[in-house]
């Protein structure tokens, strides 16, 4: 009697090792079977590495960390969401999407490693829709709901159907791409806004920006090389190294707040916790999106007519999912933990859509830079010397150690 459960224990392990992740497996949810076969056994270390001796001081920092990342990132795209669609959607509504779906993400999730958020294409594409509606005389959010509907729909297929076995043939060279023009992009457009202050603000406004700006990222890579300093005990070397971003940020944040006088541009919260949007009569909408129409009768037809864009984000929705963790996953990140990229896409089909559907909040996808700070944030690495004899010469090289592979 004690046999059985056991032989069935190992027969699971062994078909969920057979199949590999990005394997087409040819049957119906077999590739979604073997994700869950997978990561189930690591469902509770996922919760328990957290607090572990090891990892408690850098998860705590590396919670911190994100939380500004994602809380800054939510406020500018909202200020954009707002903005492009006449306050539809705005900052609260960003800042509650990603709440939710961070939360969800992080309990049903294959990858909790990826941070959910709004993002760039994400913004585009709801002002394409935007843009839709308006043609056709359709209530934008209403059709959301209906465009969440078969969105939802369309992934659920996909990840019981191995849909992400496609992303088997993206080459390391086109994830390389795919990181660095975010990257590059993120990059830029920060440069952009710290410079476009000196032609639209005063001298020691501009001067004043530049500071902070150039200040918090110089402290924040200073205490980032802490560990290879004399200074302080181990312990001081490392709190200073895990919890230096926070630190920075809340530094100068300080000296922004002392130097009131000097009117920089700052983000802006929303003043209550309610929805942005203000109906025809004055009043704030409602919580839930009524499908049938909120301030006039949803037509049938727009029902039908919302799943040819649901299509365009649910593309979208998958290369966005996909491309970050398959960065994520690299080899070089070394992470012990398998992948599970057909129960992500289920997560995303099942839960997050539908939600910020209903709601009416920005759709979510696994924003990257996010994501892959929040890998580096929980790595611990080491520095390895390479010996090269032919030219008499030694380099030093910094690889990956261990990540904290927590929820």
């Amino acid at each position: 009697f004690c046999i059985k459960p056991a032989l069935g224990r190992a027969l699971r392990s062994t078909m969920a090792e057979q199949v590999k992740p990005l394997q087409w497996t040819r049957r119906f949810a077999g590739g979604l079977g073997a994700d869950l076969r997978r990561r189930c056994p690591h469902y509770r270390s996922d919760w328990t590495d957290a607090f572990s001796a090891r990892w408690r001081q850098k998860c705590m920092a590396s919670t911190l960390f994100v939380f500004f990342a994602c809380m800054s990132a939510a406020i500018s795209f909202g200020a954009l969401f707002d903005k492009g669609t006449g306050s539809q959607l705005g900052a609260f509504e960003t800042i509650l999407s990603s709440a939710l779906s961070g939360i969800v993400w992080s309990i049903f999730s294959g990858q909790p490693l990826a941070i959910m958020g709004a993002t760039g294409p994400e913004l585009a594409y709801t002002l394409v829709f935007l843009n839709m509606c308006d043609s056709v005389g359709l209530e934008f959010l209403p059709a959301r709901v209906w465009q969440a509907a078969w969105c939802s729909l369309f992934t659920v297929v996909l990840a019981l159907c191995d849909g992400s076995a496609v992303c088997a043939y993206i080459t390391q060279f086109t994830e390389d791409v795919f990181s660095a023009l975010i990257s590059f992009t993120y990059i830029l457009a920060a440069l952009f806004n710290i410079f476009r202050a000196f032609h639209e603000s005063s001298k020691e406004v501009a001067f004043f920006q530049f500071i902070l700006a150039f200040g918090a990222f110089g402290m924040c890579m200073y205490f980032k090389g802490f560990r290879r300093t004399s200074w302080m005990t181990k312990w001081f070397r490392n709190l200073f190294a895990n919890f230096g971003v926070t630190v920075s940020l809340l530094i100068f944040s300080g000296i922004a707040g002392i130097f009131k006088e000097v009117n920089i541009s700052t983000l802006n919260l929303p003043d209550k916790f309610e929805p942005t949007m203000k109906l025809s009569d004055g009043t704030v909408r409602p919580w839930v999106i009524n499908p049938l129409g909120m301030e006039k009768d949803f037509p049938v037809w727009g029902i039908f007519f919302a799943a040819f864009p649901a299509m365009g984000l649910c593309i979208l929705g998958f290369l966005d999912q996909n491309l970050t963790t398959l960065l994520i996953n690299r080899k070089a990140n070394c992470l012990k933990k398998p992948p599970a990229y057909h129960l992500d896409l289920l997560v995303c089909g099942v839960f997050i859509y539908p939600l910020c559907g209903i709601l009416g909040l920005p759709f979510t996808h696994a924003a990257t830079i996010r994501s892959l700070t929040n890998l580096m944030s929980l790595t611990d690495y080491k520095e390895v010397v390479h010996h090269d004899d032919e030219q008499a010469t030694q380099t030093t090289i910094k690889v990956v150690d261990a990540v904290a592979e927590q929820r």
